[in-house]
């Protein structure tokens, strides 16, 4: 790894945006009309890599693939969670322990919901997360002049 590489092993070396060709907006939302952003709240899907306060690009749709992170409307509330298909029926699956997984069909069963009150609202394709500013210096202690190299 040569000096000026940073660290956390990023690919190649840094460019502007702008020579790149590439659109961030355009990655991110690929259907402006059909995606929005929902902001997550809970722990539910922490071993996914998603937690509390974290940004979701969501594509609005009512179909998703096993395996896919989706919203789904269970009455007047929504839930995220990995859809599982099994014999014939959709499961909800948190990537946190600490939640069982839920059978759909039960689910309304069992809180009065209509099919319709109870669907797939859409599918996460990104997650934007905001880096927390670091914490201010205690008085009196600096920060290193230099960084050391390896």
């Amino acid at each position: 790894m040569a000096a000026a590489d940073p660290s956390a092993g990023a690919a190649g070396q840094p460019r502007e945006p702008a020579g790149m060709g590439f659109d961030l907006a355009r990655w991110l939302i690929p259907d402006p009309r059909r995606c929005l952003l929902l902001r997550v709240c809970g722990d539910s899907m922490l071993a996914a890599g998603i937690q509390h306060g974290d940004l979701l690009v969501v594509k609005r749709q009512r179909t998703a693939p096993a395996g896919a992170i989706v919203v789904v409307r269970l009455g007047e509330r929504f839930t995220l969670k990995r859809l599982r298909r099994q014999r014939g029926r959709c499961w909800l699956e948190a990537a946190n322990p600490a939640y069982p997984p839920l059978d759909l069909e039960l689910l309304a069963r069992r809180e009065g919901l209509t099919a319709q009150q109870v669907q797939i609202w859409g599918v996460a394709l990104h997650g934007i997360r905001s880096f927390p500013a670091p914490a201010p210096l205690a008085h009196g202690l600096r920060a290193p002049a230099h960084t050391p190299q390896p």
